[in-house]
């Protein structure tokens, strides 16, 4: 009798720890909100008033029944980021939800004005990831985020689908939350981000902003910009357009694969000196002197590919120098290659950039030679 009770007492004990276990395990997550009981945030804006408040501009995206979400813009203001985030709860009747985050857009008055502070907010909270993309806004953000959808049903999936395939353009930057704390953090608040312009029907993403010292203190045109992106190993495709001879039409090379890398030595002289080598391969798009290209022709394309590729990075290197800003982080080859040196020079480093001869080498193989070349 006395071992029937106890093992009815252990079988109770038992049941009750699995019990409790479920409780636990089949509960579901402890906050969770149910989808229409939230609003989910596809862009924001952030500009700065004449007061000095921040104007902060959201593209709000509604749940709905068919699948298809509606988007909506509101705005709210605030001493600081957090303010005006917490202030968008009255106007929305809802806590916002910046999980499917897109992009930040940052008006140039603000970027001009402080820099980047505004960004404080979204790299602490921990519901965001680092992948968010950023750009600069000629004029004000809010204008950006009240620009009409042209090509997608929602301007926050347009914008980001443009900032994804930049690489392939090769043309402008585009750069995540993640890159700025790297230019902030590791790059001594030097960098660079693409800036887009808009006249409220269509928008473009149209130049380069150069970061220094955490503010932007000057723009890179397009020439520069492409550059930029050689250097900094970013060019995933590229279309370049040359001409056979002075006064001929414009024939195209398209860009298949390229590779940058950077090399410093000291001379003889014991003077620093960097090398930039760029290795590019591509196809002819399109050439309007002959459909049989001579052996001569063929080696002539590669030089002028490899003109205008050299012209691009010294505009670039150029631009660099005069701002005072290695944007390129070409002291990380330094520092790799002569740690002990660089304890020596690395606060002086952006003025022995100034001053140190920068080679370019690049070399461009035309691909397929066997379709065009006509012996």
């Amino acid at each position: 009798m006395e071992g029937k009770v106890t093992n009815n007492f252990f079988t109770q004990i038992i049941r009750l720890t699995l019990l409790s276990v479920n409780i636990v395990l089949l509960s579901g997550c402890w906050n969770n909100i149910e989808i229409n009981q939230t609003r989910w945030v596809g862009a924001v804006g952030i500009d700065v008033t004449e007061n000095g408040q921040y104007l902060l501009t959201y593209s709000v995206l509604v749940p709905s029944k068919s699948g298809e979400a509606k988007k909506y813009v509101l705005e709210s203001r605030g001493k600081t980021v957090f303010e005006a985030i917490r202030n968008a709860i009255a106007k929305s009747g809802y806590k916002l939800n910046y999980k499917h985050l897109q992009y930040i857009a940052l008006g140039d008055k603000l970027v001009k004005k402080e820099g980047f502070e505004s960004l404080d907010f979204f790299r602490r909270d921990h519901e965001l990831n680092f992948k968010i993309w950023l750009v600069v806004v000629d004029g004000s953000a809010s204008k950006l985020l009240n620009t009409k959808e042209s090509l997608s049903p929602l301007l926050s999936i347009q914008i980001y689908d443009a900032m994804d395939s930049m690489d392939l353009m090769g043309a402008f930057p585009a750069i995540q939350i993640y890159d700025y704390l790297q230019f902030m953090e590791v790059n001594h608040k030097n960098g660079y981000i693409a800036a887009i312009k808009t006249d409220g029907e269509n928008f473009e993403i149209y130049k380069t902003c150069l970061i220094k010292d955490g503010k932007v203190v000057q723009d890179m045109n397009i020439t520069e910009s492409r550059g930029l992106m050689w250097i900094t190993n970013k060019v995933k495709g590229r279309i370049i357009n040359f001409r056979s001879q002075k006064d001929s039409p414009f024939s195209s090379f398209e860009v298949i694969n390229s590779n940058t890398k950077i090399e410093s030595y000291y001379d003889k002289e014991d003077k620093l000196k960097i090398k930039i080598y760029v290795k590019v391969e591509g196809n002819i798009g399109e050439y309007h002197e002959s459909h049989s290209l001579t052996v001569k022709e063929f080696y002539q394309i590669q030089d002028e590919v490899q003109n205008v590729i050299i012209n691009e990075i010294q505009h670039a290197l150029k631009r660099a120098q005069l701002s005072r800003a290695d944007i390129f982080g070409i002291w990380k080859n330094v520092f790799r290659k002569y740690p002990s040196t660089w304890k020596n020079i690395k606060t002086d480093w952006q003025e022995i950039f100034v001053s140190t001869d920068i080679e370019t080498d690049v070399q461009v193989k035309l691909l397929q030679n066997g379709l065009y070349l006509n012996n």
